[in-house]
């Protein structure tokens, strides 16, 4: 539940950018096909980082190292 509220409150994102098309995207996903959003976002993000990627090289090295 904590999660969920730090989320969805923006408290983390607070002065940063951010990117949630992803999520939209899953969300139109798990409409049609009635799956889970933590595997919807499984078969969305593959494609989705290989498009993005180019415009900010650094922050997907930076998730890699952290990773």
């Amino acid at each position: 539940m904590w999660a969920g509220t730090v989320a969805h409150t923006n408290i983390v994102g607070v002065g940063r950018e951010q990117d949630w098309n992803s999520h939209g995207i899953e969300h139109e996903l798990s409409a049609l096909y009635d799956c889970a959003h933590g595997a919807g976002l499984a078969v969305i993000m593959p494609a989705w980082m290989e498009f993005v990627y180019k415009h900010n090289v650094l922050r997907f090295a930076q998730a890699a190292v952290r990773i």
